[in-house]
């Protein structure tokens, strides 16, 4: 059955009023009673499409196809895509009302505005976009653009991301940013005990990435206390207990536990 949710805003200001009190407040736009669809009575305004090559994946409600940009960060409430250059090319999607069809559930979408006051769609608090050059239902001629825009996934458990301070780096489907210890060797943590306390273990029992990745690099191993432990490219993933919110880079270049933790490199 179809669901049809009215769009509210993301509030996250209290989440996150100790790690990111940088960021500019976000407004709190009015939500007024709109028809219970857009468009045709009863037509998904989001919905998925399936590619051969890159799965499942968002599009709106006439087919065309929906993606996410590694500069962004989940939560934050706003998009990095705000130069006339960037949105010459990508359009900020944005529907007041959803409808969708399973397996998507409306209360992943959202909806934000951005500090120029321009309101966008966002799934899982991830701002959804158009390409531009995009023409037809199926196109997907934006994935891949500049190594910094993929299609949007509705379970992606490992996304790329991107900022000035480290560059590309992997980061979790939140956007929580991943790290590998130079100490440990392939299936073989280094870090136990205490060490857990800091950093965290990251485990996923599915892997489902952005084109810019390859599936065969994530595999996971029991560690010798018992536990499972997602890795890329062997090496194994962690957390940083300090990094409070997505998009957060803290615990780069840290030492400690025999070696030193940093973020991981896309390729």
């Amino acid at each position: 059955m179809r669901t049809i949710i009215i769009l509210t805003a993301i509030v996250i200001a209290a989440l996150f009023a100790a790690g990111c009190a940088s960021y500019p407040p976000i407004p709190s736009p009015s939500v007024t009673t709109a028809p219970t669809a857009t468009g045709t009575e009863g037509t998904a305004t989001v919905m998925t499409a399936n590619n051969s090559t890159l799965g499942t994946y968002l599009v709106n409600g006439n087919g065309m196809t929906l993606y996410y940009f590694a500069a962004d960060v989940a939560l934050k409430g706003y998009s990095a895509c705000i130069s006339p250059q960037c949105l010459g090319l990508w359009t900020p999607f944005y529907t007041r009302t959803i409808s969708v069809d399973p397996p998507l559930v409306a209360s992943d979408f959202s909806y934000l505005i951005p500090p120029a006051g321009t309101s966008q769609t966002a799934y899982r608090a991830w701002p959804l976009y158009l390409y531009n050059g995009d023409t037809k239902p199926g196109d997907i001629n934006g994935d891949g653009y500049n190594n910094a825009w993929y299609v949007m996934k509705p379970d992606y458990t490992t996304v790329i991301m991107e900022n000035s301070n480290v560059g590309r780096y992997l980061a979790d489907g939140t956007g929580k940013t991943l790290y590998s210890l130079t100490a440990d060797s392939p299936d073989m943590s280094a870090c136990t005990g205490a060490c857990l306390g800091n950093w965290p273990i990251f485990y996923s029992d599915t892997t489902v990435i952005p084109s810019g990745l390859a599936n065969p690099d994530f595999t996971a191993f029991i560690r010798t206390d018992g536990l499972y432990q997602s890795t890329c490219r062997g090496m194994p993933l962690y957390y940083f207990s300090a990094d409070v919110g997505p998009g957060e880079t803290t615990g780069n270049k840290l030492s400690g536990y025999g070696g030193t933790f940093s973020v991981i490199p896309p390729a």
